[in-house]
């Protein structure tokens, strides 16, 4: 094998010397050549030995006719020859020559097999070689594709923005994590590594989890959502999707879990958005239906007492006194359900604070201490500045109740910038400067589960008798009609902080309202336009009562024929809001045709698209909201009239109104 080699080296390196001769004649080149030069040694080796160098010389041929037929069958025949035949004569001339055919048959069958031997070495080398360097080529492609799947490995596991671990199946030890999982869940790699699932559940879920893995997982699923807890104790919600795996000898689970913390509470937030929202749509249609029938219990109770025999009467004073209590509640369910007409103004809201603390520093007693922190640098807002008051009211009332045996309240104003990255945790919130009024007391404080319930109608935590249920629903609903939003914070034990944020204006201030006309008294004619039958009546004789020419209309068509035939003037029209044949708004556009002169004043128990959009009423319209008295409603129509034209004779506040 040594000497193979080194006749394939030798040949190599005469062939490379030998780039000028083509590729086929080489071999040839190659037996010529060591047949000189052994002929060459064999003359030298006959004349410095003489005759007895014969063998030598022999051998000499022997071994160039090896190493040519080595070469090939065509060098090995073609040295063969020359060395039966041609040699000879040459090396000893003069001398008989007699060739030996015994031997040139010898050298014949010699050269085939020799030729043939080194033919098919060569073949099998080169296959070999071939082989090997196929077998090399796919190794080093395995181990390029093995390098590749690692590198795609670490790219998906280890750099995956989902944590992501592998799990032993029998002892639901980790046994790798990536570095999401490190830094979502705040442990170490090693830490992970030294524990199991059981201890990233909390302690009341292991039970629970532990049961979930009585079966081995034996194909892809997803499982959720569950808890786990982080190095902190922060509890978060999240979502598995695993796949069972051979890990490193291990029967194993390949794991990503999908942190919903976020979505579940957004979710929540919409659940609950939508709850208050049926509740709201509901809490307005009972108020709408319950202001009607208050429009007449209260307006009769105050016709009677101003009769004189009734004017001391006390059980008439009750049901007035009951009936305004029942108004205050339907206002607060309207305030709720953000169907109550808003009149919104731009207002200062420190001033609005000022205003009501000394009423507030009243209704709360002396054992509780009132402190204002106002920044005088606040920016003004746009609400209703009677809504605005009835926040401040209702928040501070209810501190006062969760600090039965006193404490502080403080009501404090500041500027409050919302960027993108608040929005982030809030979506339902607009960026943009806000200014935060904020009510925070000492008290009782409350519990994640009241947190959540908090704003809900009727919703409340006092004794029985001792609360509607209704404040906070209240400050909720007027919060939002402002365009605002609230946030509750709070910690059983720690008291509580409300927060209201309001967008802030760069409107100058709105002048203050005029004072009302003290004399409701009139003579006009005023139609009144209503299908509620005792509203209509209780209208009609306010009115009358108050020395108004008072008509009455059943239907807006009945209105409307009223209108084309009356032949004196219609100095305004009184009309509901919603009615089954036409609205409102159309009876006034068809009124306004027939008689422009006429002005208009709507009606309603509560506030929709006809008139108001998003609880603003319209420019230029004037509104009056049920439940009204038969007082409120001359004054409202004496404000709109102007100034009183001369009393006409009031009518008897019982009497049969027209129609």
């Amino acid at each position: 094998m040594a000497e193979s080699l080194s006749l394939s080296t030798v040949s190599q390196y005469i062939g490379s010397r030998l780039r000028w001769c083509p590729e086929w004649l080489r071999p040839y080149v190659l037996a010529l050549f060591s047949l000189t030069v052994a002929s060459v040694l064999a003359v030298v080796l006959l004349q410095t030995i003489g005759p007895d160098a014969t063998v030598l010389v022999s051998l000499l041929g022997d071994v160039v006719f090896l190493v040519s037929a080595w070469l090939g069958y065509g060098p090995g025949i073609v040295v063969c020859v020359l060395i039966t035949f041609v040699v000879p004569p040459l090396l000893v001339p003069g001398r008989p020559f007699h060739p030996d055919l015994s031997r040139f048959a010898l050298l014949l069958v010699m050269s085939l097999l020799i030729s043939w031997t080194a033919s098919s070495k060569r073949r099998a080398q080169s296959l070999l070689r071939e082989w090997g360097e196929s077998l090399e080529t796919r190794v080093r492609e395995r181990t390029q594709s093995l390098q590749d799947s690692e590198r795609r490995y670490r790219l998906l596991f280890d750099s995956n923005p989902q944590p992501m671990w592998v799990y032993d199946q029998n002892t639901l030890a980790f046994l790798t994590v990536n570095a999401t999982a490190l830094k979502r869940y705040g442990y170490t790699r090693e830490e992970f590594l030294s524990m199991t699932l059981k201890d990233i559940r909390p302690e009341e879920d292991v039970a629970k989890f532990m049961q979930s893995t009585t079966t081995p997982t034996t194909e892809l699923h997803e499982a959720g959502p569950w808890r786990h807890r982080r190095s902190d104790g922060q509890i978060i919600s999240v979502e598995i999707t695993e796949h069972p795996i051979e890990f490193e000898g291990h029967s194993a689970c390949l794991v990503m879990a999908i942190d919903i913390t976020e979505r579940l509470r957004l979710e929540e937030q919409f659940r609950q958005a939508q709850r208050m929202e049926s509740i709201g749509r509901l809490a307005g249609g009972v108020a709408h239906d319950f202001n009607n029938l208050l429009t007449v219990i209260n307006g009769y109770s105050e016709m009677l007492l101003m009769d004189e025999p009734h004017r001391d009467s006390v059980p008439l004073k009750e049901i007035r006194e009951a009936g305004e209590r029942a108004a205050d509640l339907t206002k607060q369910l309207l305030a709720f359900s953000r169907r109550q007409m808003v009149q919104p103004a731009i207002i200062d809201l420190n001033t609005i604070v000022a205003r009501t603390e000394t009423f507030l520093r009243r209704l709360i007693g002396d054992d509780v201490r009132f402190v204002t922190r106002l920044d005088p640098d606040v920016k003004p807002v746009q609400a209703d500045p009677g809504q605005v008051q009835q926040i401040i009211m209702n928040l501070a009332i209810n501190s006062r109740d969760a600090m039965p045996d006193g404490g502080t309240l403080i009501i404090e104003t500041s500027t409050v910038v919302v960027d993108e990255t608040y929005r982030a945790s809030r979506p339902e919130v607009r960026p943009g400067p806000y200014t935060m009024l904020a009510v925070t007391d000492t008290g009782e404080g409350m519990s994640p589960e009241i947190q959540a319930r908090i704003f809900e109608p009727f919703f409340t935590t006092k004794e029985l008798g001792k609360g509607t249920g209704l404040g906070l629903a209240t400050v909720y609903g007027m919060v939002k009609t402002a365009g605002g939003w609230i946030w509750v914070y709070s910690e059983p034990g720690s008291g509580t902080t409300f927060k209201v944020y309001l967008p802030q204006t760069d409107r100058s201030l709105t002048p203050a309202a005029p004072e009302p006309a003290r004399d409701a008294h009139g003579g006009e004619t005023i139609l009144v336009v209503e299908d509620h039958d005792d509203v209509r009546r209780l209208a009609l004789a306010g009115l009358a009562a108050y020395g108004y020419s008072a008509h009455g209309a059943r239907s807006g068509m009945e209105a409307l024929q009223f209108c084309r035939e009356f032949p004196g003037k219609i100095d305004l029209v009184l009309t509901d809001v919603v009615m089954a044949d036409m609205n409102g708004r159309e009876v006034a556009r068809q009124v306004a045709q027939l008689r422009p002169a006429s002005r208009i004043l709507y009606m309603s128990g509560y506030t929709n698209n006809v008139i108001v959009h998003q609880g603003i009423l319209d420019a230029g319209v004037e509104y009056l909201q049920k439940p009204f008295t038969p007082e409120s409603l001359a004054r409202k129509i004496r404000e709109i009239l102007g100034g009183s034209t001369g009393r006409a004779k009031a009518a008897d506040p019982l009497g049969d109104p027209q129609q």
